[in-house]
């Protein structure tokens, strides 16, 4: 414990000597400079977030909502900075930066899981709000490069520019793109403002910082607005929630949800008493713990995995600290976008019944002059046969249940092996769907 309590000592107090050192350095230089030493005692100050500053219910505010005070001092510093014409220009210049960024990253990206869209785009939209983007030069991947705080908005506005404008260029409906664009720039630039944080719902939003773990699980929504734990479709047999968790998630979380689940009369096909998601493990386990531990346990598991076999496709940049700048892994938006397409093609087809039954046949032929991919993967391929939909729905019923059976015989390389697969045949029904509506580009549509 000593140990351990000299550790984060030195690290708090190498923090204090490296912000003591700007503040001195620019003391010195004010002073060099003929400033007096009042004002160079301001300067000093205001080089970064002065934490003596603040209004007189700052202590509350503080003790209800992490970072209150230095994300309102932060944000004063910054609307005084914007008012000088030097840095108006380096704000056009962040926006123009952005919109030159996403083109180019966008015209090399590959499609790496060949689900038909560019892998740029299946980057989650916080992680591209928050960082430079920037190609991996020497392999598959991309790299993230944090920007600062509060001057994210100015690229990302360029970003979202770009995106529209392309989108559109692609054939989508323009009030969409439009709407989809506004609303990331709107909450891209609240988060960077908002002292309260959290933006996905009126609860996330006035929930303290201690209640935020309560309601982001309640509506399975993470600070970004992502699904915490995965959401299934409609379709097929229900699954426990300890069998469900994205492919890039360690064992020790999937291990602990299925030894609580089995503890308590489950298995791999039913819920037992306590079933939780290994995703609802590992989001409690990065609110709670600090970021110095994480890192440890993040060896910890990198250790084991090497030892179990399990590290031998992983790359470089999955490696503790690394991976914080490092992206590869689109096994996320390819499960969360078959899901989106699942819904709508299961709308369009209840829908269809719908009219069908009631007779409506003018709601019908509008349905079919818009909906038209979605009818030709939900409606039977013929008399006595499935549909597309249902059968590519059974193909990965089959293969979660291959899963499971490897999991039961404690054969995790191969329920792995298995992950692929499904997530294989995820990007294969997504670009059958995106290239039925015309949304694929040019040099990855299928020959």
């Amino acid at each position: 414990m000593d140990m351990w309590r000299a550790t984060l000592g030195y690290i708090e107090n190498v923090g204090k000597v490296a912000e003591n050192s700007f503040r001195l350095a620019t003391f010195v230089t004010a002073r060099q400079a003929g400033v007096s030493p009042k004002l160079a005692t301001v300067m000093a100050k205001r080089i970064s977030v002065n934490f003596t500053q603040g209004s007189q219910n700052k202590t509350l505010l503080n003790s209800l909502y992490v970072f209150y005070n230095a994300n309102m001092v932060g944000n004063a510093g910054m609307m005084r900075a914007l008012k000088s014409k030097r840095v108006q220009r380096l704000a056009f210049a962040g926006i123009a930066a952005g919109a030159m960024l996403d083109l180019i990253m966008r015209a090399v990206s590959g499609d790496d899981d060949d689900d038909g869209r560019p892998d740029y785009d299946q980057i989650d939209p916080w992680t591209k709000q928050t960082n430079w983007i920037i190609k991996n030069p020497f392999g598959p991947g991309y790299m993230a490069v944090p920007m600062p705080y509060g001057w994210n908005t100015f690229p990302a506005f360029g970003r979202n520019l770009s995106t529209m404008g392309y989108r559109i260029m692609m054939g989508e409906e323009p009030a969409g793109v439009i709407a989809d664009a506004v609303k990331d720039q709107v909450v891209t630039t609240l988060e960077a403002f908002n002292p309260l944080g959290g933006l996905i719902g009126v609860l996330n939003f006035l929930s303290p910082t201690a209640a935020s773990p309560i309601v982001n699980l309640e509506t399975n929504k993470n600070p970004f607005g992502q699904a915490i734990v995965p959401e299934r479709g409609s379709f097929g047999a229900p699954i426990p929630e300890s069998q469900k968790y994205y492919a890039s998630t360690n064992e020790v979380p999937k291990t602990i949800a299925a030894l609580m689940n089995s503890a308590t009369g489950g298995n791999e096909v039913r819920p037992g008493a306590v079933d939780v998601s290994p995703e609802t493990i590992r989001y409690l386990w990065d609110f709670l713990t600090p970021d110095i531990a994480k890192l440890a346990f993040e060896a910890g598991f990198a250790a084991s995995d090497a030892a179990t076999g399990l590290s031998a496709d992983k790359m470089p940049g999955d490696a503790p600290l690394l991976n914080k700048f490092y992206i590869h892994d689109m096994a996320r938006s390819t499960s969360n976008l078959y899901y989106q397409i699942a819904d709508e093609v299961q709308t369009v087809g209840n829908e269809y019944d719908l009219f069908i039954e009631n007779g409506r046949d003018a709601e019908l032929d509008k349905l079919f002059a818009e909906k038209g991919p979605e009818l030709d993967l939900i409606l039977p391929m013929g008399k006595n046969k499935p549909s597309l939909f249902s059968e590519n729905a059974k193909e990965l019923t089959g293969l979660r249940k291959l899963k499971e059976q490897m999991l039961a015989d404690g054969d995790r390389a191969g329920a792995k092996e298995i992950d692929k697969e499904i997530t294989a045949n995820m990007a294969a029904f997504n670009r059958s769907y995106l290239e039925a509506k015309g949304l694929v580009p040019d040099r990855f549509k299928t020959p």
